[in-house]
């Protein structure tokens, strides 16, 4: 099965909803499951995404 390439928009859309699970005290793992993603993909979400603002 090929991998799903999501689109900035979408990715930044998944990282503002797993900063408010996080907020509301969820683990890490719990908010990866809520999107959809492995915790690998969400820590290299973050990564572009500091990478992008510079």
């Amino acid at each position: 099965m090929p991998s799903k390439k999501h689109k900035p928009e979408e990715i930044i859309g998944k990282l503002r909803e797993v900063e408010i699970v996080l907020s509301q005290g969820a683990s890490t793992a719990e908010a990866c499951r809520r999107i959809a993603v492995s915790e690998q993909t969400y820590y290299l979400y973050g990564r572009l995404s500091l990478c992008k603002r510079h």
